[in-house]
């Protein structure tokens, strides 16, 4: 997945919706192109939000082994 992590995902979803553009211009045959974008943006988005959690939950057992002030 590397090959699309330098692009912004506002390019993503342009790149989304002229494929968008062209399934209504031209039909079905133009569909798989769209498909394999939607699939790309879900993937990439599932990729980040994974690495958010982990980052939380290294938050919350770091919180829990920092000295309490009592």
């Amino acid at each position: 997945m590397k090959r699309n992590d330098y692009v912004s995902d506002a390019e993503f979803e342009q790149c989304m919706l002229i494929s968008a553009t062209l399934v209504d211009r031209y039909g079905d045959e133009m569909l798989p192109i769209l498909e394999r974008l939607e699939h790309e943006y879900k993937m990439r988005k599932e990729k980040r939000d994974a690495g958010n959690q982990v980052d939380r939950i290294k938050a919350l057992i770091a919180a829990d082994k920092a000295p309490t002030l009592a």
